[in-house]
């Protein structure tokens, strides 16, 4: 089901950008952080989401991503916003998941990660980016997408969380499902603990 699910979702779950993305909003840190780990070994942290700290490092690198993939026109507040959300939503949905007791085998993510490599290999558009995303941290595609494994890995448990929620729907569409998923996320993050501690980092407001 979720091999299905995935591919379903590919216009929306699985974009370009939720790709390349799945760094920023699924692990403190992810390989932007990563690729910053050289020249900031001390960061101080921004925000904390049910203890999990995201570090002013990771923050600044998530913005910059941000920014880079967004549609034209898109102000930088709003980024920050909706980044922001989206952060707090899938930290607190990603903890459900492991409350929940699901897991991710080597094989699943096996067939995960070769589903996306063909999907984003079939679009143009998407495998130059991939390349530029690549280039600008010195590895190659390959190497990058092994990069982003423990993303994927997390990005992928939180697609088994949610077919284990739309399971429990009944008989809804995809709309509506889609809806009520939203919904559910957002619940969650309304019920996490989250600490600012750096809110003009957050907001950009020294910008």
């Amino acid at each position: 089901m979720i091999g299905r699910l995935s591919r379903h979702r590919a216009p929306v779950a699985l974009s370009l950008c939720a790709l390349l993305l799945a760094s920023v909003i699924l692990i403190p840190g992810g390989i932007a952080a990563r690729a910053h780990a050289t020249t900031a070994t001390n960061s101080a942290t921004v925000f904390v989401v049910d203890g999990t700290p995201i570090s002013l490092n990771a923050w600044q690198a998530d913005v910059e991503n941000a920014q880079r993939l967004a549609p034209a026109g898109t102000t930088l507040a709003s980024i920050r916003a909706q980044l922001y959300r989206n952060r707090v939503e899938a930290i607190a949905a990603l903890h459900e998941a492991q409350r929940e007791g699901l897991t991710v085998s080597d094989s699943e993510l096996d067939a995960f990660v070769a589903n996306l490599q063909t999907d984003y290999a079939a679009m143009p558009d998407s495998a130059s980016v991939i390349e530029i995303e690549a280039s600008q941290r010195g590895v190659s595609p390959d190497q990058f997408w092994t990069a982003i494994r423990p993303e994927l890995s997390q990005m992928l448990l939180v697609l088994k969380l949610r077919a284990h929620y739309v399971a429990g729907l009944g008989a809804v569409t995809h709309d509506q499902a889609a809806q009520q998923w939203d919904a559910y996320r957002v619940g969650l993050a309304s019920r996490a603990t989250v600490q600012v501690t750096d809110a003009t980092a957050v907001t950009g407001s020294d910008q």
